[in-house]
């Protein structure tokens, strides 16, 4: 049943245009058209979309997964500080307002900056909606981590910075990755925004390519699955290399954590 949606994605991708709507659908076709696969490169800007996608999807990864771990690190190692537990409890109230209900806002203030139609300012609104649960998982993870090993590197003379970038960061690489996969698919995946904030066609991600192929008349069946296999095979990539990495960082510290 799981694989079901898939088959039926690849499979209205082979079919002719005609059959596509046929009544009733048949589990195995009788003619398949491959070439749609080959010609849609040529029919629109899939490359582009995926490309754009990728260069969204890495900048939202590369500027929230820094703050994010110096944010957790400092929640995990300071429980003390002024207004902690008020500022913990932000990030969590965070995580629950629906994205859709501040588009107009977000649509005024990247207006007011001149980011409208562009994929900077699409990153930066996606690395304000990852950066609070990254900062969660990493904090939660840091539990699993054995207080006593940076307590030795204290009496050895080791400086607070020197435990974080030797010890702390290599130990917690699985954190790291999990924080890293989430924003990764969030930005790759994400649609209210992409199709809010951005207009020019050469400015589109995969998922408003996808979008587009719905017309006033008719809905072009075909090119959209066909897109969609296409922008299924990096993400499905990245997570199945990572998956491990992903699995231990959500589940480590969950029992531990406080």
């Amino acid at each position: 049943m799981v694989l079901l949606p898939m088959y039926w994605i690849i499979y209205t991708a082979l079919l002719p245009e005609e059959l596509v709507y046929s009544w009733p659908p048949r589990l195995i076709p009788s003619r398949l058209m491959p070439d749609y696969f080959i010609n849609i490169f040529k029919a629109y800007p899939i490359l582009r979309w995926m490309m754009n996608s990728f260069i969204v999807s890495l900048f939202t990864v590369c500027i929230s997964v820094p703050p994010a771990v110096l944010a957790g690190y400092g929640f995990y190692r300071y429980t003390k500080f002024r207004g902690r537990s008020t500022l913990f409890s932000f990030l969590f109230l965070v995580t629950c307002v629906p994205p859709t209900i501040i588009i107009i806002p977000y649509f005024i203030m990247l207006n007011t900056w001149g980011l409208i139609d562009t994929l900077i300012g699409l990153a930066i609104t996606y690395v304000s909606f990852v950066l609070p649960l990254q900062v969660i998982l990493y904090y939660s993870y840091l539990f699993s981590i054995p207080r006593e090993i940076e307590e030795a590197a204290m009496i050895d003379g080791a400086s607070k910075l020197r435990i974080l970038t030797s010890i702390i960061l290599p130990l917690s690489y699985p954190g790291i990755a999990a924080i890293s996969i989430y924003a990764f698919n969030l930005a790759w995946n994400e649609f209210a925004f992409a199709i809010t904030l951005l207009r020019s066609q050469s400015n589109w991600t995969t998922v408003i390519g996808i979008y587009s192929f719905i017309g006033q008349w008719k809905m072009d069946w075909n090119g959209a699955m066909v897109t969609s296999i296409y922008t299924t095979i990096p993400s499905f990539i990245f997570f199945f290399l990572t998956q491990k990495y992903f699995i231990k960082g959500l589940t480590a510290g969950a029992l531990k954590g406080k």
